[in-house]
Formats: structure tokens, sequence, C-alpha cells
């Protein structure tokens, strides 16, 4: 202990406050709290120049000296180096890292990476969002870094598309659209490209199939091209220069249907009739019978013309009545009649990409090409696009129109899709208008079968992209054959088994280095699932901790904890997950990757660090009445578990069937409601196994909760260790002080009682806070006990130069197991005290970490 003497004003006369303490940083911390309202100077002894150490933090820190004089003055002038004292003192102290972790729960499924869903997995935009992060191994759905967009090749339909897997460097395996390896797909090719390399600079890491030539570019799909029907314009209107009747009454016949009538227009359309002047007999002529007949009434005529616009009223075959007519003779003529407004060409689509410099469609005879007679033969049919460009600032054609003509066909004698992709590069940059038409007419004439129908199927508007690379990201580049099982699902369904590259930390050294971008810079890195590589390297990365490892992060405790995990199971110091979310803070980041492992993460002495969850045969600290904040304690019992759960369903993500698994427990389903777990990271089965029957124990075994207040000896524990605290809610308890030592004989502050043929012990705390337990037997007064054996260090009796005196717990052995409790939370925000929460230790914990581990046929269905 340190003697602090505190003079509170230094020109007045009055005593000293004194005070005995076991730190002296500690003291001032609490005293003073964060930012002094007062001047303090501090002194190691009486006051002097030589002895003044107001701003030697290391000599604060150290606290070396037995007694220290501080002298208050009014007025604030603070330590120059108070924050430094502050940061250093709080290091000191072992805390939980916030937020305070908890008991497993759901994970959270607001997440956007289909990684982390649990079904109905599709590549999707994931725009303004963070980019995957996947630590571990894991089965990958990469989310689309361009628009995906189709060319026929062959005439078969590919899309093409260009995926982002995670952050940093990643080994891919297993590269299937949907189900089905892409290896396997004919035609169908994947390049796979490491951070700070693209198809557009660079080679691939891996190729799976035909190497793609194609550089990534933006392809913008124009929504009005859905496979529009391109008909000739035989087709699509009325033959000119045709016989057609006119019948009183408003009604037009066709004399040849090619095209018929009724197919190009309907009930409310226009027709438009084009017609010279036509006579027309009103009376005929009328002869007598002589031989040779003689004209006895000559024929009467006059002339009609029913040139105009009409509305369709009604449409047969091959025949349309008019409405608003006022025909009132029967007549046939050849002249034209127009569908108003009907043309060959589709109407115009705008494409506004002011950086666009190429137009490509995509144009497909789905039902094939042929002509059949008795045999199949040749067809061909050409058609025409025309590209117009247009103002960039109105989107209008120009007053003097700059129109580019592309032509082309599509031929064969096949029944299969005939389909091709025409790319046209405009002489300028900039939005353009697009239409299209077919230019062959069809082919009325043949007697047999004539399947030569054509459709407009993609259009779009290419951007180029300029980008060597795109950072720090693992991608790929694909071309997949669009077969039936694509088309139907309508969804991207790309993906593979991604596994994170890092530096692995061998207990000393890491085998390799990035610099501050992301970039392999030294050494090598290897996939890895170890938590001790993935903290570290979380902790260093600087979009995520951007933390000094060698001074925050205590990697040598870290490896022997992964150390512990490894020897257990090979699978339970392991983490496989997705980050996708940028709400996730880098304390709860660790957080995640602790939980997966059994282990709680916290700082001590300003390091980040891991309590294993495992079993303890003994206590690290010791509570009693002489080391807690007088009636602050609380026990709470149950006798039912939680919330009347009484069975446990963990979900994880299986890497045999990279689908969601469930185990529950008990096996025999007896259980009628479930505590639902999902721990983010574990992927496979014996870790979620482990886990499982851990937390089905703790259910069934967790029945004592206790919170209570102690001195500031709890700054020193840990969570997830085992300590003794004396149940001081009863009115008899057995803890206190020694308070003398006669040779092994011990005299206590209080009176302790013996039961009859159970052996008993005492807990002695020693300086350093650790516990030494012997055996002991009754001494020469209900006060007094004897040792069976020597203590490990001097136990103080008195106060003074050794500090308290030695804090004691004095039970039968039967009755230890009743004191040992789990800590679950320390909060040290009380300058003077700390709160622990705590649940009632069981060695039932863990009996199943040394069981066999099922099959996992017996125990997933």
């Amino acid at each position: 202990m340190t003697r602090i003497r505190l003079y509170e004003h230094t020109l007045a006369v009055v005593a000293p406050q004194e005070f005995e303490v076991p730190s002296l940083a500690l003291w001032l911390l609490d005293h003073y709290g964060d930012v002094p309202t007062v001047k303090v100077q501090v002194f190691a002894g009486q006051p002097s120049a030589d002895t003044d150490i107001t701003d030697d933090v290391p000599a604060i820190l150290a606290g070396a000296a037995d007694e220290y004089v501080i002298l208050q003055s009014p007025g604030f002038a603070a330590i120059p180096l108070w924050g430094w004292i502050v940061m250093a003192v709080v290091a000191v102290a072992v805390i939980a890292l916030t937020p305070k972790p908890t008991m497993p729960g759901n994970i959270n499924r607001t997440q956007t990476s289909p990684n982390n869903a649990l079904g109905n997995r599709e590549n999707k935009v994931r725009i303004l969002e963070r980019v995957e992060d996947i630590f571990g191994t894991v089965k990958s759905t990469p989310s689309l870094m361009m628009p995906t967009y189709n060319k026929y090749i062959g005439h078969k339909k590919y899309e093409y598309g260009y995926y982002c897997v995670s952050r940093g460097y990643c080994d891919l395996a297993e590269l299937r659209d949907g189900d089905t390896l892409i290896s396997e797909i004919t035609g169908a090719a994947a390049s796979v490209y490491l951070p700070f390399t693209s198809p557009n600079g660079g080679a691939p890491v891996l190729q799976v199939g035909d190497a793609i030539i194609d550089d990534i570019i933006t392809a913008a799909r124009a929504i009005e091209v859905d496979g529009i029907t391109l008909k000739a314009l035989n087709q699509a209107q009325l033959p000119t220069s045709a016989a057609y009747t006119f019948t009183a009454g408003g009604t037009v016949t066709q004399a040849s249907k090619q095209s018929n009538i009724n197919s190009v227009s309907g009930v409310g359309d226009d027709i438009t009739i084009l017609m010279a002047d036509q006579t027309v007999v009103i009376t005929a002529a009328v002869y007598d019978t002589s031989d040779p007949p003689v004209m006895v009434t000559p024929a009467v005529t006059e002339t009609r013309n029913y040139s105009g616009t009409y509305e369709i009223a009604s449409a047969t075959d091959g025949a349309a009545t008019l409405a608003g007519t006022t025909w009132d003779a029967t007549f046939e003529a050849t002249c034209s009649v127009q569908v108003t407004g009907v043309t060959d060409y589709a109407d115009w689509v705008t494409l506004p990409d002011t950086e666009r410099t190429e137009v490509w469609a995509n144009v497909t005879a789905p039902n094939g090409m042929f002509k059949d007679s008795g045999g199949k033969s040749a067809t061909t049919v050409e058609f025409a696009i025309e590209i117009e460009k247009l103002d960039p600032a109105t989107l209008l054609p120009l007053t003097t129109p700059i129109v580019e003509t592309v032509t082309s066909s599509l031929s064969g004698a096949v029944t299969d899709e005939r389909a091709d992709t025409i790319e046209h590069a405009t002489a300028w940059t900039g939005p353009c208008r697009v239409r299209m038409r077919r230019t062959t007419a069809y082919d009325y004439a043949f007697s047999g079968t004539v399947q030569d129908e054509i459709k407009w199927a993609d259009l779009y508007s290419i951007t180029p992209v300029s980008n060597a690379h795109f950072g720090c990201k693992t991608t790929v580049h694909t071309i997949t054959k669009a077969t039936a099982r694509a088309t139907a699902v309508k969804s991207r369904q790309l993906n593979c088994i991604a596994s994170r590259k890092l530096p692995i930390y061998n207990g000393t050294t890491f085998s390799g280095a990035f610099d501050s971008t992301g970039l392999l810079v030294s050494g090598t890195i290897a996939p890895t699932s170890k938590l001790v590589d993935i903290i570290a390297a979380v902790s260093v990365d600087p979009k995520i901790g951007a933390r000094d490892l060698a001074l925050e992060v205590d990697m040598a405790q870290i490896w022997g904890v992964q150390q512990q995990l490894d020897a257990w199971s090979a699978s339970c110091g392991q983490f496989n997950y997705t980050f996708d979310s940028d709400n996730t803070s880098f304390e709860e980041t660790l957080i995640l990757i602790a939980n997966s492992g059994f282990c709680i993460a916290y700082r001590q002495n300003g390091k980040i660090r891991l309590a294993f969850d495992k079993a303890q045969t003994s206590s690290t600290a010791l509570f009693t009445h002489r080391n807690k904040k007088p009636r602050s304690e609380t026990i709470t019992r149950s006798f039912a578990s939680d919330s009347d759960y009484d069975g446990v369903q963990l979900t994880y993500v299986d890497p045999d069937s990279d689908t969601s698994e469930t185990i529950s427990l008990p096996l025999d389903d007896s259980a009628t409601k479930y505590k639902k777990l999902e721990i983010a990271g574990i992927r496979s089965f014996e870790q979620a196994w482990y886990r499982a029957s851990r937390e089905y124990a703790k259910l069934r075994g967790q029945r004592i909760t206790l919170e209570t207040t102690t001195t500031l000896d709890a700054r020193s524990l840990l969570p997830n260790s085992r300590i003794d605290v004396v149940d001081n809610t009863r009115f008899k308890s057995y803890d206190g002080e020694v308070v003398g030592q006669s040779g092994l004989e011990l005299t206590l502050s209080q009176d302790v009682a013996f039961t009859p043929a159970l052996p008993h012990s005492i807990v002695l705390m020693r300086r350093d806070g650790s516990l030494q337990s012997i055996p002991v037997t009754a001494g020469s007064a209900a006060n007094r006990v004897l040792l069976q054996s020597l203590p490990s260090e001097a136990i103080a009796t008195t106060y003074g130069q050794d500090g308290i005196r030695t804090i004691y717990s004095f039970a039968a052995d039967s009755a230890r197991g009743a004191m040992a409790y789990l800590v679950q939370e320390i909060d040290i925000s009380d300058g003077q005290y700390c709160t622990v929460r705590a649940i009632n230790y069981s060695a039932d914990y863990y009996a199943g970490d040394t069981l066999a581990v099922p099959a996992k046929a017996t125990v997933i269905n």
C-alpha cells in the first residue's frame, strides 16, 4: 500500500488528509476524474524540486515510493500529461470490449450480402454498401460490379458479368452457375483477378474455360427493347396498288390478303385511301332484242373518289367497315389503302449516356429460320439499324440530322434459334436514338411453310471503362451460357467457395505484410480461418481497426489461446463469415470473431486479448465482505430454464452441403420450446456441435445470477474467469481477515464452525490477488484454524508496509462449489468500486467438450 498526504490548499494552515491506497495513478484518476478542475502537483516524498514528479508519467504509474505528497491549489491548471495518465491508467484495468458481450443470439438479418442469407441467394448490385469482407472460408455469391449483358456467339446466348467477391486476396474454388460447375458448361468461362488487377489490366490468377477477351464496359440496357417482333413492310401494312372493292355503306374488301386487313389493323385504327377519280356505272345501258342489239337507253355513269382517312368500325377476314362514310356505290378499283401511321420501323429508343461510344443490338429468330415444302431450305432475312445523333442538352435530333445505318442479316435452314449481336461504334460520343426495321419482304408466294420471324431482343448503350483495376478486391469476369434453367430463374446465381488469404502468424512473426492500400508488399499469404490470423488482420486493416499491432494487440497471448483451441479441436478456433455492414464497429467485429471461438475479447494494459471460456479447476480471485461494498450484493436463483426454454436449436452453414443446417438438443426431440441461436462464423459440424452442447448445458445448469459491488480488486478480473464469492446475503458467512499467526495456527477475524466428518479448507488471497487453498483443522479457539501445509507467501496480519491484512474464506470442501462463479461482465464506471456480474460456475457446462462428436447423420436429418 502507498500513503498519500493531500494538502487541499497550500497556503491554508490545515492538517493534510491521509490515504492508504494500492496505486498512486489509480487514486489520482479516481480522486480527480478525467479532467482535474484544480492545479495538482505530485511529489515523491516531501515537496522539493528534486521530488517533483508532476510531469513524470512513468514515475506516477510506477508508484514506487512509500509516501507521496499532493499539493492542490485553486484554479484550473491540469498536469500537462494528464491525458496520458488517464489513458495509461485505463489501459492497466481489464475491461471487456464494448458493446458488452452477450450470450449468443440470432444474427442480425438486415445485412445485404447474399453470403449470409439462409436461402434465395442471387447476385445483385450493392450500390453504396460495404464491399464484402470475407474472413475464413465461405460460400460466396458475389455482388455485381457492372450490369450484366447478353451477347450471341455462334447463335448461342451468353451472359457477361463482372463480380466482386471480397476485399483483399481470396482463393476461389468450385465456381458455379447455380448448381453446375462453370467448367462443365460448354462455352462458359471465368477469369479470377486478384486485387489491383482486372480484365482491363493484368492477367487472371485462375482461368476456367477459354480466355475472355472482352474488357470491362458499362452496358446500359434499354428497357424499351424486350423482344420486339420486326415485321416486313408487307406484313405490317396493306399492299399498295392492289385491287379493293368499295361497297355502298362503307365496306372495303381486299382482293389480295397479303397481308390481311384484320391482321394489321383493328377497331379504332384509321385507314387512309388514295385513288384517282373512278367512273362508276350508276345505270347500265338498255339494249333491245334485235340482232344485233340496239342501245335504247345509254348507260348512266358518275365520277367517284373515296380518297380520305376513315376510322375502322369493324374488321373481319379481308374486309373492314369504315365509320362516317357516305358511299352510295359499289365498285372495284386499284388504289392505295394504308393503315395510317403503320411502318416497318420500330419506335425510336433514346440512349442518353453522354459518354456512350458504341451501340449493341441483339437480333434473334427464336423459332429458327427455314422454308419447308417437303424439306427444309435456307432463307435469309435482312434488317437495318438506324442510329441518330442527339443534342446532349435537349436529347432532341439535330437541325441537320446525323444518322448512321448498319445493315445485317440472319440466315438458316434449322429450327434452332438463330441470333447475332451487332456491335457498332459511332463516329461521335454521346446520346443517340436507335430504331430498327426488317428490310426483307415476307414471301407470301412460297407454297410451303416460311419461318423467318426475327425479333429485336436487346439494345445496349456501351460506355468504356478506363480503370486499369478496381482496388483491393478479388473479382471474377464470367461468360455463362444462358441455359433453360438460367432463363427460367431470371436471376444471377454465380457462386463459389472463397477463402480469404492473410499473413500467417507463427507465434513470433507474420509470413507477409500489406501496405496501407491492402497490396501484398512482402512475404507470402495463405488461406486461413484461425482467430489469431483474422484478429491481427482486422486490427491493422485501415478500414476496420487501424490499430498498431505491436502496441495494441497482444499477439503472444492470442496465439496461446489459439493453441489451446487447436489442441481441443481443429475446428473450434475458426471463424468463417462475411462482414457486409458499414455499421459494424471494430469492437463489434472482434466480439463476433471471438464469440465463434468460445472466447470474449477484452483489453488489458491497453492491449486486445482473448478470454477462452473453458473448464477451470480453481478460482482466480476471492471476494468476501472485506472487499465488497456493504449491502451491495444480490443473488437470484431460478428453478426453471431461461424463459422456460428446455432445448436449443443452433443454425449454421454446413460446408458439405453449403446450406443452413440446424442442431437441435436434446436429440430425442423432447423439448417443447427451443432457444434459437445463430452464431456468426461457425462453418463446421464439429464446431457447431460443441457450441450447441455448451449452450444446452448452460441452459440446464445456469440457475444462479450474481451481482456484487467490490473494491478495485475486481479491475484485474478477466471475462470468463472463475472466481470465488462468499454469499454475504446470508446472515452467517465465514470470511474476513487473518488477524494473527502463531506457527501454522491462524487467528481469524471471526469464529468459524467445522462440520463433523467433513474436510475443510481455508482460501487465502495473495498480494497479487491470486488464491491458495490449504486444508485446515480446528485450532485452539473458535476463531482459529490449523494449516495442514505452509502458505506460499507471508501472511499479513496487520495494516502497514505490507498493505491490508490477508483476506480469507473458510468452508467445508463440499460447499466450495457453491462459491464458484463465472464472470460475465465487469463495470468499472464507478471510480471507487467495480460491479461484477456472474453466473454460477459448473463443470457440467464443459462436460461435452471431451466427449466424442456424434456422426452428423445422426444429428441432422
